[in-house]
């Protein structure tokens, strides 16, 4: 269940209320699946078996009418007979018989015994519950994809203060002095050094300090809080800061409960006008997105969405402080800067149904996992890197692989190349209805004029409600590692590995 969100006051886009929503879907559900599957086919198999029930008994009694009639003849055929030999022989033979006679009730009863022994449904009965069957599965998913994790949330932007003015000076800040550390490591290094002489030139290329190749497909100049030099103060700051406003945030508009969040990827990125002023279209690799604008001393910039289907773009431009929280596989892109240097705080956030660590549930909500197509989408997709991780472990010089893709000697059936296939459907599957069926907008949750007080209203929420939460975000330790479909641990980023004492003890 949700916390009370401590800025609902402010609100000017008023979310769906995802407890009530789940609540009258469950009863939806189980209505439709009562309706569908217990009380239409009885009620239409009782009055169809009681209509051929009458029809039965109508041919019946039609056939014991002419029975009888024929009866009656040969009885008065008999009697005739008597007449004739009590004529003749003057004397009569009377003969007295007693005959138990049935009631109404149970003639009826005796009727229905034999009844349901000659009884054979008729095919079209027959076809009535596996039809009603379909229909209610597919009355169900129907109710599913109408959920608001499917419909209002999976393809839109959601924009609302996150730091203030002084704030965001703070964190570029902290991202300079870390970056200064980047350059005094790479000025000392020694032959004995980790950094090789590429990532040493990088570092001393301008800007200095700051890294250019961390991502490979679509590469941007940053600094991971993590991997490079950040104090821990800085960590211990931002973990404040994203606890009392993202996290109450992102469980207020995707329903999502905090226990659930982990940051694989918290970055502060740069974009010069003069260097790399831009990021090409892309989706990023989790499951929500966020973006917070650290100054506004440029001049362009922005964040600019596609709407696949049809190939129309919106672009949207925050302020100072302002975050922009959005499903990650929405097709975006970073608009050039003209002038001036653009900062802006990013995080790539997995949602959890387990703890990859512990194996824990998190406490996230069928409703937020595996029945909402943007999070199922992330999974297959997690699922499918893993199939082929693994396919490529088990053939690395060994060409014994049957027509499966899989070791001989060592086949699962998660190995097969049919279940990637399947992962695969499913992704492209989740994507298409997400991009056709979910609108795309974007909702200004604060106005700017109540920025300060809706951010001091979300601090006092927090302390209030330290004590009360089970479980928090994880926004370090949790970084830079792979999961499967069902949210176990399959590997980690070069840097987790080749820097894995920085996760430890964080």
């Amino acid at each position: 269940m949700t916390q009370h969100f401590a800025g609902e006051a402010f609100l000017d886009h008023i979310p769906p209320n995802y407890d009530a929503s789940r609540k009258e879907l469950i009863i939806r559900i189980f209505s439709t699946i009562l309706l569908l599957v217990c009380l239409i086919p009885y009620v239409t198999t009782s009055v169809l078996k009681s209509r051929a029930f009458q029809r039965w008994k109508e041919s019946l009694g039609a056939s014991t009418k002419k029975s009888a009639d024929a009866k009656s003849k040969e009885q008065s055929s008999i009697k005739s007979k008597k007449s004739k030999n009590k004529n003749q022989n003057g004397s009569a033979i009377k003969v007295v018989g007693v005959k138990n006679e049935l009631t109404e009730e149970e003639k009826e009863a005796k009727l229905r015994e034999d009844f349901e022994e000659v009884y054979e449904p008729h095919w079209s009965t027959m076809l009535i519950m596996p039809l009603l069957n379909l229909f209610c599965l597919c009355c169900v998913i129907g109710l599913l994809i109408n959920s608001p994790n499917n419909i209002y949330a999976a393809r839109a932007i959601f924009q609302a203060p996150m730091l203030s003015s002084a704030e965001c000076e703070e964190v570029i800040a902290m991202a300079h002095r870390a970056a200064e550390r980047n350059v005094k490591a790479a000025k000392n290094a020694g032959d004995d050094s980790d950094l090789t002489e590429e990532k040493r030139k990088l570092l001393m290329d301008p800007p200095m300090g700051w890294k250019k190749d961390r991502h490979t497909r679509y590469p941007t100049t940053d600094l991971n809080v993590v991997i490079d030099p950040f104090l821990k103060e800085d960590r211990m700051y931002l973990e404040e800061k994203l606890n009392a406003r993202l996290a109450p945030m992102i469980e207020r508009v995707y329903g999502i409960v905090p226990g659930a969040i982990r940051a694989n990827d918290i970055f502060i990125v740069r974009y010069d006008h003069d260097k790399q002023p831009n990021l090409i279209s892309h989706t990023d690799g989790s499951d929500v997105s966020f973006n917070i604008l650290l100054n506004d001393a440029f001049e362009g910039g922005g964040t600019q969405f596609l709407h696949r289907p049809s190939g129309q773009t919106f672009s949207v431009y925050p302020e100072k402080g302002q975050g922009l929280v959005h499903t990650a596989l929405l097709q975006h892109e970073g608009l050039a800067v003209t002038k001036g240097t653009r900062y802006i705080l990013v995080g790539f956030l997995h949602i959890d149904y387990v703890d990859p660590f512990t194996g824990e549930p998190t406490g996230l909500s069928k409703f937020a996992s595996w029945f909402s197509l943007p999070w199922l989408q992330v999974r297959m997709k997690d699922g499918y890197l893993a199939a082929h991780k693994r396919l490529k472990k088990q053939t690395r010089g060994n060409l014994n692989t049957d027509y499966l893709g899989a070791v001989a000697e060592n086949k699962k059936w998660t190995d097969h190349k049919y279940y990637r296939i399947l992962l695969r459907d499913i992704h492209d599957v989740a994507s298409s209805f997400c991009d056709f069926l979910s609108p795309h907008f974007m909702a200004s949750l604060i106005h700017r004029d109540n920025a300060t007080a809706y951010l001091n209203a979300l601090d006092l929420g927090y302390e209030r409600s330290k004590e009360t939460r089970d479980k928090s975000p994880v926004w370090f330790k949790g970084q830079q590692i792979e999961v499967d479909v069902d949210g176990s641990i399959t590997g980690g980023w070069k840097d987790r590995k080749h820097d894995s004492s920085k996760f430890e003890n964080l």
